[in-house]
């Protein structure tokens, strides 16, 4: 079975004001047709492919609630090039910063952007799921 990525982008932005972001997303397997070419199996967030992309602004909190429904397979989220400064745990390094998401199971990622500000991206390092490798 292909894998394919928790992957997408984090945009940001310095402002004046903090908010409070919530997401609820179901990891789960689709079979869609994402390159043009045919349908196949690809891990989807509420279904989607890709993955939504995620706006803040500097000092912004982000509350996500990830439920795993990819069947027999782990999973979890890394924010990749964003400073976890006292809240490592939300890193999502499996075996590192976290345990991996087992299947059924649900993670809060709950954190706060204090000091960045740019483009970055998430994505899963639980196995393939790195990318998308069909």
């Amino acid at each position: 079975m292909k894998l394919s990525a928790c992957l997408s982008t984090v945009v940001m932005a310095s402002a004046a004001f903090a908010e409070t972001h919530y997401y609820n997303w179901t990891a789960a397997w689709s079979n869609l047709n994402v390159d043009g070419v045919k349908e196949r199996p690809v891990i989807t967030c509420n279904g989607e492919f890709p993955w939504p992309q995620i706006r803040l602004t500097k000092g912004d909190r982000v509350v996500i609630d990830l439920h795993n429904d990819l069947g027999d397979e782990n999973t979890s989220l890394h924010f990749h090039g964003l400073f976890q400064h006292n809240q490592s745990r939300q890193d999502g390094v499996p075996m590192l910063t976290q345990c991996e998401i087992p299947p059924g199971y649900s993670y809060t990622y709950n954190f706060t952007v204090d000091d960045q500000v740019g483009s970055f991206w998430y994505h899963s390092h639980s196995k393939g799921q790195y990318m998308d490798v069909s």
